[in-house]
């Protein structure tokens, strides 16, 4: 667990990791739905590829694709211990009127 700020209320919440929940979680100050930025989760990931592959084919001498596969499963073992912690928290619509298949349509 982390310990992070509501997007809607503002109060410290601890936010569990991606593994704990499927689609979001509940803010227990407001309860508001919450779920982790998937933008930081995408920029994270790349840069944390971007960064070490090179240098694990250049110090250690790997192969571009084994160097992609270790730092791709050291960023999949690391990422709930060190990196998750830095994810900004989204706040989701859970209306009835926001799902597409709710949309009134113009006939």
């Amino acid at each position: 667990m982390n310990t992070q700020h509501c997007p809607q209320c503002r109060h410290p919440i601890s936010a569990p990791s991606l593994r704990q929940y499927d689609d979001y979680f509940i803010c227990p100050h407001c309860h508001a739905a919450l779920s982790h930025n998937e933008t930081d989760i995408m920029l994270y990931a790349l840069g944390f590829i971007t960064l070490f592959t090179p240098v694990l084919m250049m110090a250690a001498g790997m192969n571009i694709f084994i160097a992609m596969v270790v730092v791709m499963l050291s960023y999949h073992l690391l990422r709930p211990v060190l990196i998750e912690r830095f994810f900004r928290l989204r706040l989701l619509d859970l209306s009835p009127l926001s799902q597409p298949e709710n949309q009134p349509t113009s006939d």
